[in-house]
């Protein structure tokens, strides 16, 4: 005796990805992965990037994330650690790609606060004009985005690295022909590079907030504390 089609599919056991995974392939574009984020949790907040723009990543995040009331740029993620060490901010936000990230966490004087997931702009490769020369005068880039070299499957005759991706542009334009960088595409935008190549279309990095260890005296650093659970 055969036992109908849809009375198998009926008894047959249905497997359900356990709801982590079901967390896992939700897309990068959600919204952000972490804590809720109901109003400012922060008074002012240091990252990497150009004061008042929105060119790097870090800075595109920090304002996208909505947890300072203000965002200040830095030339360095070191630089915007020294703000959170000195008062003259109280949060200091860092992705988990930056190779040194390892430094902040095992900083003394450092908490991480917060930890959520943003998708980051596109990282592209880019040049001045046109496509990428097989051999490269000069490939630009920031620490972070080194595991992609391997990709490009072009030749240089010396690797530079910039400090950000919007220093990353810069230096390109000065460059001697034929070079190119890596950047995200804000950037590429905002320079005019030609993008020969989306690299990362659409990566969900996970971002850290670190806040001071002990908290700040009041009276030499005025503004809302860290919300408290």
């Amino acid at each position: 005796m055969h036992t109908p089609a849809s009375a198998a599919r009926a008894h047959a056991p249905q497997h359900r990805p356990p709801p982590a995974t079901n967390a896992a392939l939700r897309s990068a574009t959600a919204p952000v992965a972490g804590l809720p984020i109901t109003g400012p949790l922060h008074r002012r907040l240091a990252t990497l990037g150009d004061e008042g723009a929105e060119l790097t990543c870090s800075m595109h995040i920090a304002r996208r994330w909505g947890g300072a009331r203000e965002t200040v740029g830095c030339a360095s993620f070191e630089a915007a650690r020294e703000l959170l060490r000195t008062g003259q901010a109280d949060a200091l936000l860092v992705p988990a790609a930056y190779p040194r990230l390892n430094t902040f966490i095992m900083d003394e004087a450092l908490r991480a606060s917060q930890v959520f997931i943003m998708p980051i702009p596109a990282l592209v490769l880019a040049t001045g004009a046109g496509p990428a020369a097989p051999r490269l005068q000069q490939l630009i880039h920031h620490a972070a985005v080194e595991p992609l070299l391997p990709e490009l499957g072009l030749c240089w005759a010396q690797a530079r690295q910039a400090s950000s991706n919007a220093e990353a542009c810069r230096l390109l334009l000065a460059a001697p022909e034929p070079s190119a960088c890596i950047t995200n595409a804000l950037c590429a935008a905002h320079f005019g590079l030609s993008v020969v190549r989306e690299l990362r279309p659409n990566l969900a990095m996970p971002w850290i907030c670190f806040v001071h260890q002990a908290p700040l005296d009041t009276r030499s650093a005025p503004g809302p504390a860290e919300a408290r659970p």
